[in-house]
């Protein structure tokens, strides 16, 4: 009887063992997003620092969020307090991607397979502050820069693609009436 009973905790034991290697431990994980490259974080910190001198007191939003090494989505709104009219002032926000090609090239044949319906609107920088007119008076020349849009973005969010040399700039824009 004992041999018996021996023989059944045996094979309950090994049965046990077995069913417990056949199963798997399943974990819900979420990889942590990639922060973006060194080059690419320090271009968007210049972009911030571009519209705080551009802006004082008047950036209302900055928020970037990560997707990978090469690209991060930024959301900003600022107010243009410098209109000379009577008229409101103007609050302009933008929900963008910028991401970073290997080269200008690679950046061009980007933007040539997505601005069908864009059309050319800007091809020299639009502020004498703005990181590229920095790059150029330190004497590192931007060879290519082109703004695309769909509209003018006044009252009706726009699209936009901004091409600077192996950076692309791709989403949306909007200028809207602000309460004085």
């Amino acid at each position: 009887m004992k041999a018996k009973f021996a023989a059944i905790v045996a094979l309950l034991v090994i049965a046990s063992l077995s069913v417990a290697g056949c199963t798997k431990l399943t974990t819900n994980t979420t990889a942590p997003a990639m922060q973006p490259d060194q080059q690419l974080t320090q271009y968007i910190e210049n972009y911030n620092t571009t519209l705080k001198n551009e802006h004082p007191n008047n950036l209302t939003a900055w928020l970037v969020t990560p997707i990978n090494r090469t690209s991060a989505q930024i959301q900003d709104a600022w107010t243009d307090a410098t209109t000379s009219t009577s008229a409101a002032n103007l609050t302009y926000s933008e929900d963008i991607t910028v991401m970073r090609f290997g080269s200008p090239n690679e950046a061009t044949t980007y933007v040539n397979g997505h601005n069908a319906g864009y059309r050319l609107v800007a091809t020299s920088y639009p502020s004498k502050f703005s990181p590229e007119a920095s790059q150029r008076a330190k004497g590192n020349a931007t060879t290519i820069y082109n703004i695309y849009t769909t509209g003018n973005g006044a009252g009706a969010p726009s699209k936009q693609i901004i091409l600077i040399d192996q950076y692309v700039w791709i989403g949306d824009f909007q200028n809207l009436p602000s309460a004085a």
